[in-house]
């Protein structure tokens, strides 16, 4: 009878653990922007499945910018286009010009998730990625 008793209180501890593992890096789950006051800032979303989190990270494409810029003169130039491109480069660029980095990590704490050279600290509600501070905008 204690044999049993000592399997059964056994099983429920080790389920009591796996339980409390399952919500380690849940603090991070969501989009956050760039703190920094920048004209582009770049942006991180965060999502959770099956104890893998996929962060995209998305950051303004200064390349693509230049591309689209100079396409946009050609159009005005040859007279496809009747608007005058801006001189900033990256006015009328928007969300196209935008780059978008997939990766993946798993949480090594409740405040560090670690994948291939990518690490990402969760410190008073401010998430550090790549010499960069972001802040929780979406849940």
């Amino acid at each position: 009878m204690n044999k049993a008793i000592s399997i059964i209180f056994v099983f429920i501890s080790m389920f009591i653990l796996q339980a409390c593992n399952d919500d380690k890096g849940n603090d991070f789950i969501g989009e956050w922007a760039q703190v920094k006051n920048v004209q582009y800032p770049s942006y991180i979303l965060i999502r959770k499945d099956d104890g893998v989190f996929f962060v995209d990270v998305k950051r303004f494409d200064f390349s693509k910018a230049e591309k689209k810029h100079s396409e946009d003169t050609i159009e005005y130039m040859t007279g496809k286009s009747k608007k005058l491109p801006s001189d900033d480069v990256a006015a009328n660029c928007g969300n196209d010009c935008y780059r978008v980095t997939k990766l993946e990590a798993v949480a090594a704490s409740k405040s560090v998730l670690k994948g291939d050279a990518i690490s990402l600290r969760l410190e008073n509600g401010v998430l550090y990625f790549d010499s960069d501070a972001y802040k929780l905008v979406k849940r």
